[in-house]
């Protein structure tokens, strides 16, 4: 075991060291103000760890705060010198349109879908009513925008109950993970009285489909602490009835007994069953446990709870539940399992494990009518196949466009009409209308932008990795874009948590591509292109190979001329944050900067602060001596060092991130900065922007979000010293590009 301790050198006192730089920069920008270094290290078994910028862990002190408003304006002052910025910005904005990235809900005949509208997490949303005719004139029954501009409150969720007259909507402000659930009546456009308060933006929430008027939501704080302020203590499944004071609420499901469950939980279409998901943080090892709904006074029961494999329900059928699962089944398949003989024995499999694994977007699989609707990954991209209730094969289901992301399936299994979104890097999303059982799309609704999405083309590549694995990797560029070796570039990569990727709608990426730029997603391993041994590969003590994807994948197209030598831009963030970074610090002379959104970077304390402590089974912790040593080997803060000069960095944190912290991207920008100030001949430094009143992917205005890509953008164009090239609505008249 590896013990942590923290060592003061002048207890009571700081040991500042300031890091006062007053050269300037070879592009005439003044250096970033200075950092103050301190003397706290900690202990790690005989091994003494430095953490000189251990202040800026107290996020909300007056000494980071004027430090992080500073840093700000440097980097925004930065970006502010590229002489295109002003027209970028409009033309992001113009592309900048509400996302359609849920599928329509159809509850008591009528139809509704949410648009979303902000940044890529979303800002807020609104939810509009289509009603029984999809032709029909559309209501807007929450207006997402309006709430904001009034109170400015943003839509987070919206649940929409079964008959169609009540939805259940979360608002918060800025970047806070609390929310107030409201419940709004449809028909009469205003809010009923009941409202609770405190409520977690994590907390699931679900109508129930007996006929009864209230619905499940899960509270993790004390009962005394409804304000959601108050310590997590232990997680429980409630049950509210409207019109009912929330002091009597049901506690339907608690465990005081495991504080570290993550509890989720649905209702089945037919309204009989509730099921309960119980995991530890973010390991996909749950624990099943059930509740006939219809027989007065049932208890709560265990389905399955050796907590040794995911189980993602799907579905039912009279007295069988169907789960996605990968028990036995690296690849996944569906299992049904009778409730009343639930022992694994008796389990049946619906739809086999396949070569092909299901996707882990989601539960991977959706019941819709009597069909089943399953998403596969073939060498990372998206397929989905449709078999009948009884797990005979029917047909494939043909996307209109090959490559897209499919962001959402719904239905019902008390409906044969079914939906799914696809989206693009350049394209905001398609609603189609799925007959499930003649497999016939229709368009429902599409996303209205000012560009042709067609005018992109994105195509698959494979390439090796540093130990010859074959790796495969989406490219996506303009028509016009020649690959001659002579385009700039970005790089993506993720690598966390088995998340398989696919090109999702990014607006200041679509205006890089309409400038003639080229973007990647590398699917690198810790991912779950390939099943769990492509995310097993990846994990832990094996990260390193995600970063060597990363490498690899840079390395590629360079040698292959999709993207030109030093124009490349690594770029990623949240969890694959340290991803990029790792890979920029190992190989410095690859990239010609990195864009890192709220990352994750100081991997020996990542765990202390709220999200992180549930990332311990991906990572490892400093607490066990083989994970120190793979987490300190390629930990960004810990092997950044003066000597080489390490490219451009834009760190772009939330403010108020609770998950992941902006402490991180506070500490990498201060260590690139020292690192490279005391580099001699070394020019480039690292720039922190920062946005106000955001958290973790969402919660910043959608003024504020353009603002920042138009920031990127700018950045990129500086760094890698690229002239603009008009795109199809900037045009030439952004004149020159001002001097990098």
């Amino acid at each position: 075991m590896v013990s942590g301790r923290t060592r003061w050198k002048h207890p009571g006192l700081w040991a500042i060291v300031a890091v006062c730089v007053t050269a300037q920069h070879g592009n005439g920008q003044s250096a970033p103000p200075a950092t103050r270094r301190t003397a706290v290290s900690d202990t790690f078994g005989n091994r003494i760890v430095p953490d000189p910028y251990r202040w800026l862990e107290d996020m909300q002190s007056p000494d980071t705060r004027a430090w992080l408003v500073a840093q700000d304006a440097f980097a925004r002052a930065y970006a502010s010198r590229w002489t295109g910025r002003d027209s970028a910005r409009a033309a992001i904005a113009r592309g900048h349109v509400p996302l359609v990235t849920t599928a329509p809900v159809k509850e008591g005949g009528r139809y509704f879908f949410t648009r979303t509208h902000g940044g890529g997490g979303g800002t807020t949303r609104s939810l509009t009513l289509v009603g029984r005719d999809r032709d029909s004139v559309t209501r807007t029954v929450i207006g997402g925008e309006a709430l904001f501009k009034a109170d400015s409150l943003q839509v987070r969720r919206t649940v929409v109950a079964p008959n169609g007259r009540l939805v259940a909507y979360g608002v918060a402000r800025g970047g806070t993970q609390v929310e107030t659930i409201r419940v709004r009546d449809v028909d009469l456009g205003r809010d009923l009285d009941d409202r609770l308060e405190g409520i977690e933006a994590t907390s699931t929430l679900v109508w129930s489909r007996d006929g009864t008027r209230g619905f499940y939501y899960t509270r993790f704080s004390a009962p005394d602490r409804l304000d959601g302020a108050g310590p997590r203590d232990y997680p429980r499944v409630m049950y509210h009835r409207l019109d009912a004071p929330r002091a009597r609420d049901e506690v339907v499901f608690a465990r005081p007994d495991h504080p570290e469950w993550v509890l989720t939980h649905t209702v089945s279409d037919d309204g009989r069953f509730l099921v309960i998901n119980a995991r530890v943080g973010i390991t996909r090892r749950d624990r099943v446990f059930v509740q006939d709904l219809r027989a007065p006074g049932s208890a709560v029961v265990p389905l399955t709870v050796e907590g040794d494999a995911e189980f993602a329900f799907v579905g039912s059928k009279g007295n069988q539940l169907w789960f996605v699962t990968d028990y036995q089944a690296p690849m996944r398949r569906i299992v049904a399992i009778d409730v009343g003989a639930p022992t694994r024995a008796q389990w049946k499999d619906l739809v086999p494990e396949g070569r092909d694994p299901i996707d882990t977007w989601g539960a991977g699989a959706t019941a819709i009518g009597d069909y089943l609707l399953v998403k596969y990954r073939k060498d990372a991209v998206l397929t989905a196949r449709v078999y009948d209730a009884r797990g005979r094969f029917r047909y494939p289901l043909t996307f209109p466009r090959a490559y897209e992301s499919m962001w959402s399936v719904g239905g019902r299994q008390s409906d044969g009409e079914g939906f799914y979104v696809l989206q693009g890097v350049a394209d905001a999303g398609t609603v189609f209308s799925l007959d499930v059982a003649t497999g016939r799309s229709t368009v429902f609704a599409r996303a209205a932008l000012p560009y042709d999405p067609a005018d992109f083309v994105t195509k698959q590549v494979f390439f090796r990795g540093k130990d010859g694995t074959r790796v495969p990797m989406y490219v996506v560029h303009h028509k016009s874009t020649r690959l001659d070796g002579t385009a700039p570039g970005m790089v993506y990569g993720y690598g966390f948590d088995a998340w398989s990727g696919s090109p999702w709608f990014q607006p200041m990426v679509a205006e890089f591509m309409r400038e003639g730029g080229v973007w990647a997603l590398a699917n690198i391993r810790g991912g779950g292109e390939y099943g769990s041994p492509w995310a097993e590969a990846g994990r832990r003590r094996r990260k390193q190979t995600s970063i060597d994807d990363f490498l690899a994948a840079a390395a590629w197209l360079q040698d292959n001329r999709y993207v030109a030598r030093g124009k490349l831009i690594a770029n990623s963030g949240s969890a694959g944050g340290v991803i990029a970074a790792a890979a920029v610090q190992q190989r410095p002379g690859l990239f010609a900067g990195a864009i890192l959104d709220y990352p994750v970077i100081d991997m020996l304390r990542y765990h202390l602060f709220s999200g992180g402590a549930r990332w311990t089974e991906e990572y490892g912790t400093v607490a066990d001596s083989a994970d120190f040593a793979t987490l300190i080997s390629y930990s960004p803060m810990h092997n950044v060092k003066p000597g080489p000069c390490y490219p451009p960095v834009m760190l772009s944190p939330g403010e108020l991130d609770k998950t992941a912290v902006p402490m991180h991207a506070y500490k990498l920008a201060a260590t690139l900065q020292y690192a490279n100030a005391a580099t001699p001949g070394c020019a480039s430094t690292a720039y922190l922007r920062v946005s106000w009143g955001a958290g973790h992917n969402a919660g910043a205005t959608s003024a504020d979000q353009v603002e920042n890509w138009a920031d990127q953008l700018a950045f990129m164009h500086r760094v890698i010293g690229w002239p603009t090239r008009a795109s199809g609505s900037s045009a030439s008249a952004r004149g020159p590009r001002s001097a990098p």
